[in-house]
Formats: structure tokens, C-alpha cells, sequence
């Protein structure tokens, strides 16, 4: 407990804010409800553009990491597609979320440049917020209903105290985000292990009371690729061990809901389903396979950002792949995956960098696997445009770019420190 204090203590009020905010954007700002909107605005215009104001000022845009760049001429390249763009109100929303998740991979960059305490407080704001937001709806979660909203989406809502909401489905991710930061700070802070391992669970129990079969698979393979990654001394049997595991994990959850057979989280699921059948648009294959549909008609510079809910009655893909297709085409597909290829190699780069200089590899190895739980997560959830998402892309960039790379200084051509800024 002392250690997580002093590191507390010991960080810049910077650190601080954004620990603070994003805390509170994940507890208070997901939900609806006038004071959840209150402060997720506050937080949104108000402490995201200051902090990057600051980051900006102490030098956040200089020797920027190339994924950064990448990810900001994807910006502009949407912003030259506007032309294409349908007016229905859904540019605007996507891209000012575009927008606050560049200045948080810039936040998130200089804070971890300057504080050696940095990760472990970012994790620990992550596992605060989802926290305080579990427990406010761990007495409401067998009130979820399922509707057809105005626009005509399909919604299943979790009830938050009086007047508030919650989707239910966003609840049980990031539950599955809190599991991630527990799984973090287990190794940060070894003293209070089994305190996190306490709230592990806790988290384990609201993903499976939400009911949502997607927060369940992301649950179950998040922890695959953390044994597998960051456990596994025999690199060359993960491949052969994740194919074994995600046959488990079907398995599981086939075994796990014959088991609910009368059961409200049975009840849900076939409610589900029967409203997917009924309004058919809603469905993930036809989703999916309208996103496809899109890129081969506009397959250059696709239909423009956000623009997928233009063309059937759904706010989006639920994938990242038919998401970034439909919406950049080719031009924009290929930016955004050169943005995470970017990231993902320097995580490599970065992980051998520390083992060949006798260093701890926990953090680094930590960090590709958190990528590839991402990479899973974006099967049913579009990432470029979640905050929670890019939040903790930006971590893993930041984390890879600014520690690991070891410097030769002695006789022997052995790596004997580290440089603080990197370039790979």
C-alpha cells in the first residue's frame, strides 16, 4: 500500500488530472443521466484539451512515435472526405471522438515520458473508475432491458440509480477493462496482490451477470492471452496453444449457457436474439456483411467516417475491420492498420530490448498482450473511435516508445542502462 501512495505522491499534478478524469469518464461519464453528462463534458471540452494544451507546451508534439503521425493523417484524410459525407450527425460524433483519442495519445505519451510512475497510476485510474462504475450498477444489473430505440437501434440498458442508464454490453467491457488493470497492478504493486485478485473476481461476477455474450468471449480470451503471453516460456507453442484455447473458451461458453437453461441470463440471451430475428438490420452477420458490401461499392475512400449508419438503420459495424473498410476504403484501411502495425512492432522491439538487458520483461510482455486483446476486442467493438479503446492503445505506444531501448556503453558491447526516448 505504501508504495501505491508514494507513487501517488509522487507524480505531477498533470499525472494526477488525467488519472482523475479518466477515471471519472469511465465511473460517471458512460452512463446517461444530467449529472453523468455534466461530467462527461467537463471532462470531454474542459481537462482532455487543457492537459493537451499542456502537453504541447512541455513538448508532447515533438519526436512524435510514427504511429502518431499515422493516426493524425488518417484524421485528415477523413476530413478530405467530407464531401462524401451523409448528413445524419454521425461525422461529427465520430470524428470528435477521432479528435479527443489523438490528444489523449499525446497526453498519454508526454505523461509517460516525464513520470517514471506513470503506467502504474494510468492503470490504477482505470481500475478506480471501472470500479466505482460496477458497484453503482451491481444491484441493477437484473433490470436490463432490451428495446427499439427512436433512431432505431437496438438497446439493452442496465439502470443506474434513478434516471440512469447504461448499455449493457459497454458495462460488461469495461469490467473486462477493470480485469486488464487488475491483471497490471497485481505485478506493479506485489504487496496488495491479493487485493486485486479480490476485485478480479468482482469484476468476473458483473461481465457474467450482464449477460452479453461478446464481454463474456473477450473475458475468457483476455485471460487466455495473458497466461499464454506473458506466462508462456516456449514462444513457438502459443500459436498451437491459442488455437487449443479458443476451441476451450467455445466450449465454455456452450457448456456455460446450457447451464442457465430457465435462467435470466438465458432469458436474455434468446430475448436477444428473437429482437435480432425480428429487426434483422441488427444483427452482427448482416452488420458485418453490410460493411463489406459498402467497401466493395466505394472501395477507395469509402462512404466517409461514420457515415455506415447512412446506409442501414444501425449506428455502426460492431468490427473494426468492416468499420475502418466502409468507412476509408482502401486509403483509409491502410493508414489505420499501418497505425497499429507501427505500435505492435516497436512493442516487439522494445520487449527483446529488455531481455537482452537482464531487465524485468512483466510490463513489456504485458503491453503486447494488452494489443492483442484489443485486436480481439475490435471483432465486435470498432476501436478508432472508443475512447477506452485508444486510451489504452495509447499506453501501450507510449510505454513501447519511451522506456525499453537499452544503450551499449561497456567493453563487453553489453546494454548497462536505458534512454528515455527511443525511435524504432
Amino acid at each position: 500500500m505504501k508504495e501505491l501512495i508514494q507513487d501517488i505522491r509522487n507524480t505531477s499534478v498533470s499525472l494526477k488530472i488525467m488519472a482523475l478524469a479518466y477515471a471519472l469518464l469511465i465511473a460517471f461519464g458512460t452512463a446517461s443521466g444530467l449529472i453523468n453528462l455534466i461530467i462527461n463534458q467537463a471532462i470531454i471540452w474542459g481537462a482532455i484539451p487543457g492537459l493537451f494544451l499542456w502537453a504541447i507546451k512541455n513538448g508532447g508534439i515533438s519526436n512524435l512515435p510514427k504511429d502518431h503521425y499515422v493516426y493524425f493523417v488518417l484524421i485528415l484524410f477523413f476530413i478530405f472526405c467530407y464531401p462524401l459525407v451523409i448528413d445524419n450527425g454521425r461525422f461529427m460524433w465520430t470524428f470528435r471522438k477521432m479528435i479527443m483519442s489523438l490528444m489523449m495519445l499525446i497526453i498519454v505519451l508526454q505523461l509517460i515520458k516525464t513520470e517514471t510512475a506513470a503506467s502504474n497510476v494510468l492503470f490504477l485510474s482505470i481500475f478506480i473508475g471501472t470500479l466505482i462504475l460496477c458497484i453503482m450498477s451491481y444491484a441493477e444489473i437484473g433490470t436490463t432491458e432490451v428495446y427499439i430505440s427512436d433512431e432505431g437501434y437496438m438497446k439493452e440498458v442496465t439502470k443506474i440509480g434513478e434516471g440512469n442508464t447504461i448499455n449493457t454490453n459497454a458495462l460488461s467491457i469495461i469490467a473486462g477493462n477493470g480485469i486488464l488493470a487488475t491483471l497490471y497492478l497485481i505485478y506493479a504493486y506485489p504487496k496488495l496482490k491479493w487485493v486485486f485478485v479480490s476485485f478480479t473476481f468482482f469484476f468476473i461476477v458483473i461481465i457474467v451477470a450482464c449477460g452479453s455474450k461478446s464481454g463474456f468471449i473477450n473475458m475468457a480470451m483476455s485471460f487466455a492471452l495473458w497466461y499464454l503471453l506473458v506466462h508462456t516460456a516456449n514462444s513457438k507453442l502459443i500459436g498451437l496453444n491459442l488455437i487449443i484455447l479458443a476451441l476451450l473458451v467455445y466450449l465454455l461458453f456452450t457448456y456455460f449457457t446450457t447451464l442457465l437453461e430457465g435462467t435470466y441470463l438465458l432469458e436474455r440471451f434468446n430475448r436477444v436474439d428473437s429482437l435480432n430475428q425480428y429487426y434483422e438490420n441488427d444483427s452482427r452477420g448482416k452488420l458485418f456483411q453490410k460493411g463489406l458490401e459498402l467497401f466493395l461499392e466505394y472501395p477507395i475512400l469509402g462512404v466517409g467516417l461514420g457515415q455506415f449508419s447512412g446506409y442501414i438503420d444501425a449506428a455502426y459495424t460492431h468490427n473494426d475491420l468492416a468499420e475502418i473498410l466502409s468507412n476509408g476504403g482502401i486509403i483509409g484501411t491502410f493508414l489505420y492498420f499501418s497505425f497499429l502495425i507501427i505500435i505492435y512492432r516497436r512493442t516487439i522491439t522494445s520487449h527483446q530490448a529488455l531481455e537482452q538487458a537482464g531487465l524485468k520483461t512483466y510490463q513489456a510482455k504485458f503491453m503486447k498482450m494488452l494489443f492483442w486483446v484489443l485486436m480481439v476486442r475490435g471483432i465486435s467493438t470498432p476501436l478508432f473511435f472508443s475512447f477506452d479503446e485508444m486510451f489504452m492503445l495509447g499506453i501501450i505506444s507510449a510505454y513501447s516508445y519511451v522506456y525499453l531501448k537499452p544503450v551499449i556503453t561497456n567493453k563487453n558491447n553489453k546494454p548497462t542502462s536505458l534512454i528515455q526516448t527511443v525511435s524504432v
